[in-house]
């Protein structure tokens, strides 16, 4: 059985991975800026300029939202079992894993595969609010809710 708090730990900690490698970007970034030197030609110095200062933005608002998962996934709360699917669940299926609230895609997590789908999905629609012994039917296929943390 997969432990909800040891995923939730495990994800927070690869996204601070990610942020830590999106931060020496930025680092690195910022020396190629302070080392752009103006030459003669100064709007090919602006334009480099421009896209360096337009990746800084890019990197910056990627650091955000990572830094917004990492606080959604703190909130959850790991309880041994609930009612209903709903945001921050961990759920098992007769077709795999689940979690729900946040769209991470599919992650690997102790040999087992877990889709990270926000109830802005159609399948996380399908799946909001339904109970343990549930059956779902998404496009042909039917989920049977086996358990849900």
């Amino acid at each position: 059985m997969i432990s909800k708090t040891e995923f939730l730990a495990e994800t927070i900690q690869r996204i601070s991975g990610q942020i830590s490698g999106l931060r020496e970007e930025l680092l690195s970034l910022d020396a190629e800026i302070a080392n752009e030197t103006k030459s003669s030609a100064g709007d090919k110095f602006e334009t480099s300029r421009e896209m360096m200062s337009q990746a800084r933005e890019s990197i910056s608002g990627r650091i955000e939202a990572l830094k917004e998962q990492v606080y959604f996934l703190s909130q959850v709360q790991a309880k041994s079992s609930i009612k209903k699917v709903s945001s921050g669940s961990l759920v098992e299926t007769n077709e795999g894993y689940f979690f729900f609230g946040l769209a991470l895609g599919n992650l690997n997590f102790r040999g087992e595969q877990i889709v990270a789908l926000s109830f802005q999905s159609p399948l996380g629609k399908a799946f909001l609010d339904k109970e343990v012994g549930d059956m779902v039917e998404f496009r042909g296929r039917i989920f049977s809710l086996l358990n849900c943390w």
